[in-house]
């Protein structure tokens, strides 16, 4: 009897321990996979952010986006010719300029508002209907791009079409956007999408299973791979198909089926599964999944549950080993060693209860070679073995932190200061280049306020939170940007002020904005060539306009015979001297007005004007010049009479500037060659100067208003232009909130637009 009681004490105690070791183990090592799934996400989310960048920097090449505008006005037009020899230049621009520097960048394609491919890297691909693929192959997402916002790109991670690769893809796009602004100052969007394809299935496969790592020097990243032979990490697409490589089943991309409740539970409830279940082999699993709703996507992470559990099995076997020598023992001295055993018993239990506690650490110290011995030996080595799985697993675990380290790494040196917040507005992150340029420590600001780090100035006055570029970025979701132009600056500590150029991205979550990327450098060097310029410009001017005022005075002496009789040819050079030294005063003037708009001394005197009546005094002035051509100019009578408050002398000069420029270079003796017009438009007024001279290249039209440039077809038209005049246009109108514009074809004419904001009254013209 007694001895039945020991056998089933011992059997019970045993039972308890297995019952309870195999649950400890199961969660121990669910929730490490959980950890691992969530930085194989973060790496993941850091992968497809690389190439949404990469995809939105290519969209935003200068030349792409000025000849994809004007690749739309000529299939717009119906200019047939003029479209195919876009297409092409843009195609091989793409395929000779951008594809080349990214080997796993395929094609680049630009479709229209239709998604019809109207260029690409690969020329055979115009006028594939990409629109049509979307909707029958879901190969990417052109509908929700065409609607966005610039900055964002959109991913269709691992898309295989036989046509365009014979390896797997991701499809990225993004929209393309002009160069030019609207009323608000925002980027016009274009009606066209830049489409990037990526053979990179075997790089998101490395990158998940910590291959990459390695490659790249790091002395351990695939620790749970090697440690466990059935443990596996993959991507699973909304079709129920894998879309990352299987460790054991080869060609699995797109072929094989996962129909996991993992994975179920993701796309049908959107909820994430950790726990024990049965994988896409049947086989029993420990596994967790990453609900990936951006890219439609599950990432999974699995290991078998028998792996997990083998250190169980052999301790079981040796534990069925004790109990038999205990009970062989026990009915042959039960009553001598009663005792004894029942204390040994009673130590082990107590260990027991302590492990039950989450003390893996603590031993029966049970040292003698009797069956309580041998089976407290035999307790000690499996919780031997299960520490030391627990430690395998925790050293995967700090595999993938030692990666995010490397990363972290990276970024801290970087030739540009950057700071990370967090949506509270609060630093986590600070580079050494931002500390040095701030004059602060990380150690010291980190965890606080950005607001109160260091101050921002535009020129010298503080700027609020309110109107910090972070502040709208957080607020907003969009990239925000401040430029040389904008005279922003940086104040540290010491009170040392330092020119910078900015610029803010959002970190998302999903579609939720987690905080905000600042990135920012020092442009000093800028700034001071920048001022030097202008001062230089200014004094120039300053001291050639007193010996000009002396030479005209001289010169007008001499050709009224103040100084005695000229005869006829004396009379001739005296007529060019006051023409040139009229053009120099003149060069002199718009460097001087130039000057004192760039420093801010040209103050405006708005009074309520009739806008009719300027551009009627600016035409009148304008035609001494248009007569000496041969020209005529055709005011066409407003629809309204328009009031509003301006600068009349300022916008006379603007209108006036571009009548002169219309006139010098249009050619002679045409009738209503320069036609001027007003119109209202929204809340604008516009006034349009047309002439049908000899129009603007295509490679200057980017340039056009930067100061000091002019087209070579100009300079030849007339070489004595200071390139100046449009650059003030453009610095008046801004200053009065408006804006200038044009539309040119070489060799056919040009139209100059010029708008003011309409904050008067409005009446119908009789």
């Amino acid at each position: 009897m007694v001895s039945f009681f020991i056998i089933l004490l011992i059997g019970g105690l045993l039972l308890y321990l297995d019952g309870y070791l195999k649950k400890y183990l199961k969660t121990q090592t669910i929730n490490n996979l959980r950890v691992m799934a969530e930085m194989s996400e973060g790496t993941y989310f850091a992968f497809t952010e690389n190439e949404k960048i990469r995809t939105i920097d290519w969209g935003s090449d200068g030349h792409i986006r000025n000849n994809t505008e004007a690749l739309l006005e000529a299939v717009k037009s119906g200019n047939a010719e003029e479209k195919d020899k876009l297409a092409k230049e843009l195609s091989a621009y793409m395929r000779e300029r951008k594809i080349v520097y990214d080997p796993k960048a395929i094609m680049m394609d630009i479709l229209g508002s239709d998604g019809i491919v109207i260029a690409s890297s690969k020329e055979s691909r115009i006028g594939t209907d990409e629109a049509e693929e979307e909707r029958r192959l879901n190969a990417h997402k052109f509908s929700q791009a065409i609607k966005s916002e610039f900055g964002q790109a959109f991913v269709r991670p691992v898309v295989f079409e036989e046509d365009e690769s014979s390896e797997p893809m991701t499809h990225v796009v993004a929209r393309v956007f002009s160069t030019k602004k609207d009323e608000s100052g925002k980027l016009i969007p274009l009606d066209a999408v830049v489409l990037l394809h990526f053979t990179d299935a075997d790089k998101i496969n490395d990158m998940l299973s910590g291959k990459w790592s390695i490659d790249q020097g790091a002395v351990s990243g695939q620790e749970l791979f090697n440690k466990y032979k059935t443990a596996e990490i993959y991507l699973v697409g909304e079709d129920r198909l894998m879309a990352s490589s299987s460790r054991f089943i080869g060609d699995s991309i797109l072929k094989q089926k996962v129909d996991s409740s993992s994975v179920r539970n993701c796309f049908e409830n959107n909820k994430e599964t950790t726990g024990e279940y049965f994988n896409y082999q049947g086989i029993n699993v420990l596994g967790a999944s990453m609900c990936l709703d951006r890219d439609d996507l599950v990432l999974v992470m699995e290991i078998a549950s028998d792996e997990v559990l083998a250190p169980l099995q052999e301790i079981r076997n040796r534990l069925l080993i004790a109990g038999i020598l205990v009970f062989l023992f026990s009915v042959s001295g039960i009553v001598i060693i009663s005792r004894f055993l029942l204390k040994g018993l009673l130590k082990i239990t107590k260990v027991a209860e302590e492990v039950g506690k989450g003390d893996l650490d603590i031993r029966a110290e049970i040292k003698g070679k009797d069956e309580i011995g041998q089976l407290a030996k035999v307790f000690n080595q499996m919780l031997g073995s299960i520490q030391k799985s627990q430690a395998d697993l925790f050293a995967a675990e700090i595999s993938l932190r030692e990666e995010k380290d490397r990363l972290n790494a990276i970024i801290s040196s970087m030739a540009e200061g950057m700071a990370v917040v967090d949506n509270d507005c609060k630093i986590v992150l600070l580079n050494k280049t931002a500390e040095k340029l701030l004059e602060i420590s990380y150690d010291k600001v980190r965890g606080k306020s950005y607001y109160d780090a260091w101050k921002i100035l535009k020129g010298n006055e503080i700027i609020s939170n309110e109107e910090r570029p972070v502040t709208e970025t957080l607020r907003t979701g969009k990239i925000v940007a401040r430029e040389l132009g904008d005279n922003i600056y940086y104040q540290t500590g010491s009170g040392k002020k330092i020119p910078v150029t900015i610029a803010t991205a959002p970190l998302k979550y999903g579609e939720t904005i987690i905080g905000a990327v600042v990135v920012f450098r020092d442009v000093t060097d800028e700034k001071r060539l920048d001022e030097s310029k202008s001062s230089f410009i200014s004094v120039a001017s300053h001291q050639l306009r007193t010996p000009l005022t002396a030479i005209k005075l001289f010169v007008e002496m001499l050709s009224t015979g103040k100084a005695g009789r000229l005869n006829k040819t004396q009379k001739e050079y005296i007529e060019d001297v006051s023409i040139s030294t009229e053009r120099m005063i003149g060069l002199v003037n718009d460097l001087l007005n130039l000057s004192r708009i760039e420093s801010g001394k040209l103050k405006a005197k708005p009074s309520e004007v009739l806008i009719d009546e300027v551009v009627k005094s600016a035409i009148d002035e304008a035609k001494i010049l248009a007569k000496e051509k041969k020209l005529s100019l055709d005011f066409k009578k407003p629809r309204y009479i328009i009031k509003t408050n301006l600068d009349a002398d300022l916008f006379r000069q603007v209108i006036h500037n571009l009548l002169t420029n219309a006139i010098r270079y249009s050619a002679n003796g045409k009738k209503n060659d320069i036609i001027i017009k007003i119109e209202k438009s929204g809340k604008e007024c516009v006034v349009s100067v047309q002439d049908f001279g000899i129009g603007i290249p295509e490679e200057a039209k980017s340039r056009l208003f930067d100061r000091f440039y002019r087209a070579d077809n100009a300079i030849k038209a007339d070489a004595n232009g200071t390139g100046v005049g449009l650059y003030t246009i453009k610095m008046i109108l801004e200053r009065m909130n408006g804006r200038v514009w044009f539309d040119s074809k070489l060799g056919k004419g040009t139209t100059f637009y010029a708008a003011v904001p309409i904050n008067g009254k409005l009446s119908k013209n009789k």
